[in-house]
């Protein structure tokens, strides 16, 4: 009798376990899934159990069969209902308001402003993340480049300036529509402790980058005849949890400088644009594409031009 006891637990473990992975695919086909995983649809985050609002939703009315091998079908059916009654819909809540995304496509939005389709106590709020310059670039006097960013809830910004730090600051733009990029003629100065802010007109949302950039003109201080292609050796190095990185180039190039991880995937592009000859240096606090921290590992940087490339690695340690 306990033989056919421990059996007939063995088969329904097994089942079960069977159960709990056929439908953990189902993370990967709505948007920005991943984020919350299975708290996207159960009340319990490892998955299995008792279904929240939009779980239900989807279990009921949004699966391609019934059951757990039914695939979701994420549209803007779906995305237009507002299933945990937060008053945002499933689609605002997954940065897919319209429910244009499919599985394969680039993801929609910025996945710092996901919150849960299935849980009425995480809602949307008005939010901004400043991408670039988020530090470590360096400009020209009266050059012109992007200021970027990323809004949740946010329909027109001011964008500000400062050159010392954070001691003082001036507008740049005292209102413009929030569509993630301006375009900015740099001004003509000299100073290593520059940033920028964008804030939202309407609420107290705002954001700066997150290390100083420079402004400065190399043809002052440097004899372009003595400069070569060259990459220095990132210091500090290793580091924690930001490190500067300094390279050389001989005339006015396209310059690329990417971070890979240990494995070849991309990380964050820290610079993609013209420089003037000169020598350059760039600061990398260690986070991704979507301002999130890094984990400890060796990274490779590598600095591309119009005729030459040139590769390093480098480690972070927490």
């Amino acid at each position: 009798m306990k033989s056919k006891n421990s059996k007939f637990t063995l088969v329904l473990l097994a089942l079960v376990a069977v159960v709990v992975i056929a439908q953990s695919f189902r993370v990967n086909q709505i948007p920005h899934g991943n984020i919350n995983t299975c708290s996207n649809c159960h009340f319990n985050p490892a998955g299995g159990g008792a279904r929240n609002a939009f779980g239900t939703e989807v279990e009921n009315n949004f699966l391609t069969v019934p059951g757990p091998s039914g695939n979701v079908q994420w549209g803007p059916e779906l995305a237009a209902l507002d299933s945990d009654g937060d008053g945002f819909t499933n689609g605002e809540e997954l940065q897919d308001p319209n429910g244009e995304w499919r599985p394969g496509n680039p993801l929609p939005g910025h996945p710092a402003f996901v919150t849960n389709p299935g849980d009425p106590n995480s809602f949307p709020v008005e939010a901004i993340i400043v991408l670039s310059p988020n530090g470590g670039e360096s400009f020209e006097p009266d050059q012109q480049t992007e200021i970027t960013w990323a809004s949740n809830l946010v329909d027109n910004v001011t964008i500000e300036f400062t050159s010392d730090n954070g001691g003082s600051w001036s507008e740049v733009i005292g209102s413009t529509s929030s569509n993630g990029s301006y375009l900015w003629t740099v001004p003509n100065i000299s100073s290593n402790e520059c940033l920028v802010r964008v804030s939202d007109n309407g609420s107290n949302a705002f954001d700066q980058s997150d290390n100083v950039f420079t402004i400065v003109d190399p043809t002052n201080v440097i004899d372009d005849l003595k400069l070569t292609f060259s990459l220095g050796q990132n210091y500090p190095n290793p580091f924690n949890p930001s490190t500067t990185i300094k390279f050389e180039i001989p005339k006015l190039s396209d310059v690329v400088l990417k971070i890979y991880s240990s494995t070849g995937e991309l990380v964050k592009i820290l610079l993609d644009r013209p420089l003037s000859s000169g020598q350059h240096q760039v600061v990398w606090n260690g986070k991704n594409q979507f301002g999130q921290n890094v984990a400890s590992g060796v990274y490779i940087y590598q600095l591309k031009s119009d005729q030459m490339i040139e590769t390093k690695q480098m480690i972070l340690l927490k």
